[in-house]
């Protein structure tokens, strides 16, 4: 399968306007994870996510241990739309589990997640990066500020 590596940068970032929508955005703590685990494990393109327990508690430790980031936006009693970040050191950051339940997309919820947790990653990071396949979510990464600078192959199989 081929992906698009693309890079957001200091100087790149274009932080989404509307403030009402930002405001929604909460930073997860561990008790945050099986809300999260409902929502990406519902979601088609995660299908190899799939067992909740598993993902929950990875959710969890990620959290606990600092590991990457998750923030969200909760709409009628329900966690819709997240964003994760993970391989964080102290230069740089990837983003990744980037969903929006199908009920609640095109409302610009990832956008203003994104916004806020770009904010957060660029107050200690030089650059955050992603892969992505999708080009509607490419034309959503762009906006924010990333920029495409490479395109990776990734190869699936079987282990020995």
């Amino acid at each position: 399968m081929v992906t698009y590596f693309a890079e957001c940068r200091h100087e790149t970032l274009d932080l989404a306007d509307n403030k009402e929508l930002r405001a929604k955005v909460e930073c997860a703590k561990p008790e945050d994870s099986r809300k999260i685990a409902e929502l990406t494990c519902s979601i088609e393109e995660f299908a190899g996510e799939r067992n909740f327990d598993e993902q929950a508690g990875r959710i969890a430790k990620t959290i606990e241990d600092k590991a990457g980031r998750f923030y969200f936006i909760e709409a009628d009693g329900k966690y819709v739309s997240t964003v994760a970040s993970t391989a964080e050191n102290s230069k740089s950051a990837m983003l990744v589990g980037v969903c929006t339940a199908p009920e609640y997309r095109n409302r610009g919820y990832v956008t203003a997640i994104m916004s806020e947790m770009l904010q957060d990653l660029f107050k200690e990071k030089e650059s955050v990066c992603l892969f992505y396949d999708n080009p509607k979510a490419g034309n959503i990464y762009k906006r924010s500020g990333f920029v495409d600078i490479g395109k990776w192959t990734m190869l699936i199989g079987e282990p020995d």
